[in-house]
């Protein structure tokens, strides 16, 4: 009999098995949603059991390696995006392949410091519609075409964005989609 926490096992195997299961779930559910403390919070709480259960178990996890958090200052907002479309995707490569609880926490930190240093560099965009809702998962293709167009027109800073955007209500609303999913991504600093 193995007993962590509130569970009792009957042997290893079924320690193991209980063990991968739930860490599947975490980063099923890590790779699905949006990153929000609120809704990580009992995923947390799933990790914490899960590490003390591999730790008994002395389970060894392959290394890994932390993603590395860009330092979006210094970039121009197409650069930025790029940046962060890149970093994202390494974190959910390295979420997807991690076996070790205990470095899958570490992720989710990291996770929170990536998107919390991406979207602390979002402007302010005046917004008159109904706000976008902070718990639904950007729509990455919406955001990759905007900035696209916005590199194809010249604009290269969020400065110009917002001259453009005050001066011409026309191209305010054929961007409408970008900046609503723009809007999203501001509106998560303080949920990070």
């Amino acid at each position: 009999m193995i007993t962590s926490g509130e569970h009792t096992f009957h042997d290893k195997e079924e320690a193991e098995s209980y063990f991968d299961e739930k860490l599947f779930e975490v980063k099923r559910d890590l790779l699905q949603k949006p990153l929000l403390r609120a809704t990580v919070k009992q995923r947390l709480k799933m990790l914490d059991q899960l590490a003390q259960l591999e730790t008994m178990l002395e389970l060894r996890g392959y290394p890994f390696e932390i993603t590395e958090i860009p330092d979006f200052t210094s970039l121009s907002m197409d650069q930025q995006w790029k940046q962060f479309s890149k970093s994202v995707s390494q974190w959910k490569l390295s979420i997807s392949s991690c076996d070790s609880a205990i470095a899958l926490k570490q992720f989710v930190e990291s996770g929170f410091s990536l998107w919390l240093g991406y979207c602390s560099q979002l402007p302010d965009l005046k917004w008159e519609e109904e706000l976008p809702k902070v718990g639904v998962a950007e729509n990455v293709m919406i955001l990759q075409e905007g900035f696209d167009r916005l590199r194809n027109t010249g604009i290269t800073t969020y400065q110009q964005l917002l001259s453009v955007l005050a001066k011409n209500s026309d191209e305010k609303q054929s961007l409408k989609l970008f900046l609503t999913e723009l809007k999203r991504l501001s509106l998560r600093v303080p949920y990070l």
